[in-house]
């Protein structure tokens, strides 16, 4: 080992609190080994870009860079796929708008036959107790002309 890294792990695993300036030169990690959130999401500026370190949530690596194209593709490839779902799925939903419309028509042909049918028969019952009131009514007055000329008499 050489000297300069035993210092090093001597002073920082000891307990020996970091100067000033090891805490701007060197990133603060926290024990879950991520990185320290930054205000845009970015590495921050203060790191050197020798420095192994995982790239901080939202950034791309340098191996994400390398392969650019490669996930543009694969990203172009999957809005492709979910802008055809999409297509398929707004075609299914016109496809049931239209069954939907076609069966509340036919349902509402059917209640208006029900309706009519049943608005026919009392029609039909309404005819049949107004002939026979009629006929009713004219018995009563056959009987009243009757039994006036069997008193005038």
């Amino acid at each position: 080992e050489g000297e300069g890294e035993g210092e090093e792990v001597g002073r920082t695993g000891q307990g020996a609190a970091p100067s000033p300036t090891d805490a701007a030169s060197s990133p603060a990690v926290d024990p879950a080994g991520s990185s320290p959130p930054s205000a845009c999401g970015t590495l921050g500026s203060e790191m050197s870009r020798d420095e192994p370190r995982l790239p901080a949530r939202g950034t791309l690596g340098r191996a994400a860079l390398e392969e650019g194209p490669a996930q543009l593709q694969l990203l172009r490839g999957q809005m492709q796929s979910l802008e055809l779902r999409q297509q398929q799925r707004a075609a299914e939903a016109a496809l049931l708008l239209e069954d939907t419309r076609r069966v509340s028509q036919a349902e509402t042909a059917r209640v208006r036959r029900e309706l009519g049918q049943a608005l026919a028969e009392k029609d039909d019952l309404l005819r049949t107790f107004r002939r026979e009131m009629d006929a009713i009514v004219g018995d009563i007055s056959l009987l009243y002309e009757q039994q006036v000329q069997t008193h005038v008499e």
